[in-house]
């Protein structure tokens, strides 16, 4: 085959290549797209409980069924921060683990006694110890949040499309509806104390 023909071919195949990526990633992206859309199209879990009860529960309550899920967020970011790395996304891989560092403090300020052992297992009252968790997650909802798509196409995203799974709508999902709960739990208690 000649020279010119084989490079004409090559060229032809890298641009059909980059037409499927492109495609894929828009496709990908879309996905990702839609399902935050859904989990901002819904309430926060702090919210919901009373649809599901005949007597609205306790802010107690409340809250540890909102913030119950951080300890397994911690494990997925860990796995992200891992797949970064595998996949040489240096930037995201820093990013990643900021976010599971403060997800690790907000952890560590809720429950000091068990999650120096990585168990979650229930939450300490503690007006100064919540507000301090608060703004580790605050920070690491914002770091998310601000990343979501890159981190969402970059790292978790898979070409083979037989063993994919979105965990990082679940992740926004768990850090915004946490965060939203410690605040609301904060201003109950600040306006229960006022009265």
């Amino acid at each position: 085959m000649e020279p010119d023909v084989q490079r004409n071919q090559g060229t032809a195949g890298a641009r059909e290549s980059d037409l499927e990526h492109k495609t894929w990633r828009e496709a990908v992206a879309h996905s990702y797209t839609h399902a935050l859309e859904e989990i901002d199209g819904k309430s926060p879990r702090w919210e919901t409980y009373d649809d599901h009860w005949n007597f609205p529960p306790d802010n107690d309550w409340r809250l540890w069924e909102s913030i119950e899920v951080l300890d397994i967020t911690h494990s997925l970011l860990r796995d992200l921060t891992r797949r970064a790395r595998r996949k040489h996304k240096q930037e995201l891989a820093i990013r990643i683990d900021q976010i599971r560092q403060n997800v690790n403090l907000t952890l560590f300020q809720l429950d000091p006694d068990n999650w120096r052992r990585h168990r979650f297992m229930d939450f300490k009252d503690d007006r100064r110890r919540l507000q301090t968790a608060l703004k580790c997650l605050q920070q690491a909802f914002m770091l998310f949040r601000d990343g979501y798509e890159q981190i969402s196409l970059e790292v978790e995203a898979s070409r083979r499309k037989d063993c994919w799974v979105m965990g990082t709508p679940a992740i926004y999902r768990q850090l915004r509806d946490s965060s939203y709960a410690l605040e609301k739990y904060l201003a109950c208690a600040k306006d229960g104390a006022t009265e």
